[in-house]
């Protein structure tokens, strides 16, 4: 099964976004289990493990609900990114895009122009990215 690199690259999220919940949960019911022993002693136990599994499912839930959001919206945007991103992603300054564009200089990546809106194909970067590599010399 291919993924493609949006996909991938959200399921990446979504896996970091899940650890950090794990470890809010683990920190919150130590907190609480303290909180708990503090004001009434050790005898008290805190919530069961039914209730437990409750708070894990709605939590995961709503993690899956916001990434699905976040993907459908990361997935639209970057089938073209403005000029500061793709400045960012080919590691040179935004001046550099402008003056290659200027002077419509074979060196800068191809462009699409929607009034006064710049905005690069990701797709067009990787390839022209890809047909200025200088191979190594032997």
């Amino acid at each position: 099964m291919k993924i493609d690199v949006t996909t991938g690259e959200a399921l990446v999220r979504f896996d970091e976004e899940l650890c950090k919940i794990e470890t809010q949960v683990r920190d919150l019911r130590e907190s609480v289990q303290s909180v708990i022993e503090a004001t009434t002693g050790p005898k008290i136990a805190g919530p069961s493990p039914q209730e437990e599994r409750q708070m894990a499912i709605r939590i995961a839930e709503s993690v899956v609900s916001r990434l699905q959001g976040a993907m459908t919206s990361t997935i639209r945007r970057d089938r073209f990114l403005r000029e500061r991103e793709v400045a960012e992603y080919m590691g040179i300054k935004v001046a550099t895009l402008r003056a290659w564009r200027l002077r419509r200089s074979k060196i800068g990546p191809p462009f699409t122009r929607l009034g006064r809106m710049i905005l690069y194909s990701v797709a067009e970067l990787e390839k022209h990215m890809a047909a200025h590599v200088i191979p190594n010399r032997k």
